[in-house]
């Protein structure tokens, strides 16, 4: 018993000693963490690609007009206006931005 355990622990230690966070390994560690294909995220989200919740009025509607709604109501709390700028900075609210403007 204490061979297995302690065979496991030292497995377990060189699994996250060769994966350290250097430069190199920060760069391949974010990759495989967020370089995921739309094609993955089109099989569960809506054409907006928005993977927050949604606003749902009903439980038969769409997730697009739950997501739209969401959007719209984001847009009117923040009171958005047609002289004010947004800034996307690539965290998945593009379609916020896009009807923003």
């Amino acid at each position: 018993m204490f061979l297995t355990t302690g065979l496991a622990s030292a497995k377990h230690f060189l699994k996250h000693f060769y994966r350290q966070n250097t430069l190199t390994q920060a760069r391949r560690n974010i990759s495989r963490h967020y370089d995921l294909s739309n094609e993955l995220f089109a099989l569960f989200l809506d054409d907006t690609m928005s993977y927050s919740s949604a606003v749902f009025k009903s439980g038969d509607e769409d997730l697009r007009t739950a997501q739209m709604r969401k959007i719209y109501l984001l847009i009117d709390k923040a009171r958005i206006k047609k002289n004010h700028e947004v800034l996307d900075i690539g965290c998945g609210w593009g379609t916020l931005a896009i009807e923003a403007v």
